[in-house]
C-alpha cells in the first residue's frame, strides 16, 4: 500500500536515502564506517523488500525523486 501512492514511495526514497543506500559508508574513522553499514544494512533490507512486492515501484521512485529535484533547483 505504501508503493501504490506518490508520498508512500516518497518516504521510501527519502528513507533510502538516509540509510545511505546510494552512497559509500566509507570514513576515515573505523567506528563510522560500522554505524554507516549498520544503518545501510537496514536500508538494504528495505529496498531487497521493496523489489520483492513491486520491482518498477523502484523506477518510479527513482524518477519521481529526479523529478522533484528538479523542480527544487
Amino acid at each position: 500500500h505504501v508503493l501504490a501512492e506518490r508520498p508512500g514511495r516518497r518516504f521510501v526514497w527519502r528513507f533510502l536515502a538516509e540509510a545511505g543506500v546510494f552512497r559509500t559508508s566509507f570514513h576515515p574513522s573505523g567506528s563510522v564506517v560500522y554505524y554507516n553499514e549498520g544503518k545501510r544494512q537496514i536500508g538494504l533490507t528495505l529496498l531487497a523488500d521493496l523489489m520483492e512486492a513491486d520491482p518498477s515501484a523502484y523506477l518510479t521512485m527513482a524518477q519521481e525523486a529526479q523529478s522533484d529535484e528538479a523542480k527544487q533547483a
